[in-house]
């Protein structure tokens, strides 16, 4: 499979250096007071609303308190996360979960031979 590379925003004047983004050479610093507030409003709206990908099936209640878990770590100044990192082993045993369900999804109205052969394949793994 191949990748899709990445464009190179440094071609255009745009950077991002040890955390400090400019253009051309000016960033943060060059900008009006109100254009920083706007920045920071602005960013701040994108950061937490973010942190609700992928949960848009939870409630208003869990989305709430994810959002709270965001607004918590910002306020408490960033401090750093432990990543949570999954096993090999770990990693194995769900893939091959995965695969099983989704093999048996795949002949869910199949004809009893090919649920057969399924069956088969799955206890080999």
């Amino acid at each position: 499979m191949a990748y899709k590379k990445r464009f190179d925003y440094s071609r255009i004047g745009l950077a991002k250096v040890n955390g400090t983004t400019t253009f051309w050479g000016k960033g943060v610093n060059d900008l009006t007071e109100e254009t920083v507030k706007y920045l920071a409003n602005y960013g701040l709206f994108v950061v937490l609303t973010r942190t609700l990908a992928g949960n848009e099936k939870k409630t208003d209640h869990e989305k709430t308190e994810i959002v709270n878990r965001e607004m918590k770590w910002l306020l408490d100044g960033m401090p750093k996360r432990e990543r949570k990192t999954e096993s090999p082993e770990d990693k194995a045993a769900r893939i091959k979960a995965e695969t099983i369900k989704a093999m048996r999804a795949a002949v869910e109205n199949g004809t009893v031979a090919e649920k057969r052969m399924v069956e088969q394949i799955i206890s080999k793994m």
